[in-house]
């Protein structure tokens, strides 16, 4: 019985690694299949996903909010967190989501072992006649996007799936890393990348902030450079939540205040730091929050070109913008947290980027639109995914803490110590190789080099 379980598996295995090596081939030559990316498009980034709950958070925002005090308010940001019991849900997203909910259902053997047999699934059937040439430069780069992080689960479901799926998944991975080759950008098309990037805010965004949830407010400080905006550099030690995007997205902050000017306000962050330190994110402060206070989370895209090197594409994945009306919280149900923080929020449209991308692909998130918690505000964090279930955007990580503190303390680049600016402390995501070209070092990454060829990226950051 053991040898005929042994000789099932070396067929089993065979068999797979004949049809990977066809894939694989086929892909050499041929470029990337267009069903078999759509294939696994659909698998990773499901627009319907079933959770396994849902928080109080969705029946509050369907009866409306009557609050008639701060301390409404504050019982409404506790309680609308609370799960239902046996309750359930199934979210159905109008766009596919930028971050797979596999980041946050992976933690069994039981869950690895179906992931890994969904992509090997999407992965069969490549004909080598139906390829995509790519239309072009944005929608390679958003197939390379999509690969990598199919790559990036499929490394992590191996490490915990059974070893029978390990050896699949391994072979998943040759043919994922044969595919991702096809998706390598030259300097050329990096260049032209950069270059088709529009240089104003689309017509349907206003630049001009009225403390209005009704306006799709976007600075032009999101889009290019604003010297009225002061850029907290990406450098160094990186931003907690960044680590876990594993390095396909750069992430930047910027802050900005009415009758501030930038050293004025880099002055007022460092003060605030020295004062409260690595915990002001979560802890209550009494400092008010200067006139026009805002702040501004830019994700944008990574780009791996053919050396093996990994740049920012500058075009923008998601953008976070959190307003503070009033100098201390009011009670007002105008606003996001209805005590004075108003939340802009866009993420990527795939399909709308291609069609016009002038437009950026950005779709307005509203407050009451419902999120995974287990996505946690699109942040792949598998130690802080606690849970599938279902809540509103109002009451979920995008708030920042601001449900139980207004103000500067909720600014989430404050966590992050000012003298780390001008650091370049060890990295564990990349190595910084100098003119804004880095190289990776995640796993994920130097099994990649170690399939292309590519050198691998020492240990040790650039001093």
């Amino acid at each position: 019985m053991n040898f005929e379980r042994c000789g099932t598996s070396l067929i089993v295995l065979w068999l797979t690694l004949i049809g990977c090596a066809r894939l694989c081939n086929a892909t050499e030559s041929s470029g990337v299949d267009v069903e078999v990316l759509d294939r696994i498009r659909s698998t990773v980034f499901p627009t319907k996903v079933e959770s396994v709950g849902q928080t109080q958070a969705i029946h509050i925002a369907k009866a409306g909010y009557h609050f008639e005090s701060l301390d409404e308010v504050n019982l409404y940001n506790v309680s609308s967190q609370h799960l239902l019991p046996n309750s359930a849900h199934v979210l159905s997203l109008a766009e596919p989501p930028l971050e797979s909910p596999f980041w946050s259902q992976l933690g069994s053997v039981d869950a690895a072992n179906r992931f890994i047999d969904a992509i090997d699934t999407a992965c069969k059937g490549y004909s080598p006649l139906a390829q995509n040439s790519f239309r072009n430069v944005l929608d390679k780069l958003l197939a390379q996007r999509d690969l990598y992080q199919a790559y990036s689960l499929v490394t992590i479901a191996q490490a915990r799936a059974d070893p029978e799926r390990h050896l699949r998944a391994e072979a998943l991975l040759q043919s994922l890393g044969r595919l991702l080759e096809h998706t390598l950008f030259e300097q050329a098309e990096y260049a032209e990348l950069l270059s088709l990037k529009p240089k104003q805010v689309p017509k349907e965004f206003t630049q001009t902030l009225n403390y209005s949830l009704d306006d799709n407010y976007l600075p032009l400080a999101a889009i290019r450079p604003d010297f009225g905006w002061l850029r907290l550099e990406n450098r160094g030690k990186p931003f907690r939540h960044f680590t876990h995007y594993r390095g396909r997205s750069f992430v930047t902050v910027y802050v900005t205040a009415a009758r501030r000017n930038l050293s004025e306000i880099q002055a007022m962050r460092r003060q605030i730091y020295q004062k409260y330190g690595e915990n002001l994110h979560v802890t209550s402060v009494t400092e008010t929050v200067p006139s026009g206070f805002q702040t501004m989370l830019v994700r944008t895209l990574g780009v791996l070109l053919a050396d093996g090197t990994y740049k920012d594409s500058s075009w923008p994945e998601e953008v976070i913008l959190r307003v503070f009306k009033y100098a201390t919280p009011q009670l007002d149900l105008s606003t996001s947290d209805f005590s004075g923080t108003l939340f802009y929020r866009y993420r990527l449209s795939r399909g709308r980027l291609l069609a016009d991308p002038t437009s950026f692909g950005l779709v307005r998130v509203r407050d009451d639109d419902e999120q995974f918690f287990g996505f946690h505000g699109d942040v792949p964090d598998l130690r802080n995914a606690y849970s599938n279930s279902t809540t509103t955007m109002r009451v979920s990580c995008i708030s920042c803490h601001a449900e139980l503190f207004y103000g500067v303390n909720t600014v989430f680049s404050l966590e992050r110590s000012p003298a780390w600016d001008k650091l370049n402390a060890d990295n564990e995501i990349w190595l910084d190789l100098g003119s804004n070209t880095y190289q990776l070092r995640t796993p994920e990454f130097i099994r990649l080099a170690q399939l292309i060829g590519w050198h691998i990226p020492s240990t040790k950051p650039r001093q």
